[in-house]
């Protein structure tokens, strides 16, 4: 397939986990295991269920950063079990990125305990989202900067688009 082709031509690693079952741990400790043989610098996920695996993984405060997405269900007045849960976890990540500044106050509205975690990037790398470190921090990094991202590799999830601009990444920063 040519998203993975694309992959593999710009060198990047990919790791597979395929699950037994619904609650199958086995993507947590693959990330677990993950970060520590790869030396990921970031974790970063776009929907629910690998957000919830990278933020298990990362959780236990490791160097590795765990960003997440958050794009639905947390923003109503009334927020179900599994919702506050799902708010829990994120918890456990460092930064929760939302794709809409009207979506992020609702959000913040509803769970308050995230607003400090929350940040606005719409629908692309925003660039003011990595303002807030230090430069020395982002200097730091630069030399041996090494992230995953959490998903499931199929045509409709973009993976063509995210094969693409990391292959462009690692093509223009090494």
């Amino acid at each position: 397939d040519r998203a993975f082709q694309y992959l593999l031509d710009s060198g990047i690693v990919l790791r597979e986990c395929l699950k037994t079952s619904r609650w199958d741990l086995s993507p947590i400790i693959s990330l677990r295991s993950g970060m520590k043989e790869m030396g990921w610098t970031a974790l970063i996920a776009f929907l629910s269920t690998p957000s919830f695996y990278a933020e298990c993984a990362g959780g236990l405060k490791s160097s590795c950063r765990v960003i997440v997405s958050e794009r639905s269900g947390l923003s109503g007045n009334r927020l179900s079990f599994g919702q506050l849960l799902g708010a829990a976890s994120h918890l456990l990540a460092d930064s929760v990125t939302c794709n809409s500044a009207a979506y992020a106050n609702a959000m913040n509205r509803a769970v308050p305990f995230l607003s400090k975690r929350t940040s606005v990037i719409y629908n692309g790398v925003e660039e003011r989202f990595f303002a807030r470190y230090r430069q020395s921090e982002i200097d730091d990094l630069r030399s041996g900067v090494r992230f995953a991202c959490v998903g499931r590799c199929s045509p409709e999830k973009g993976a063509l688009e995210m094969a693409h601009a990391l292959g462009c990444l690692v093509n223009k920063h090494g």
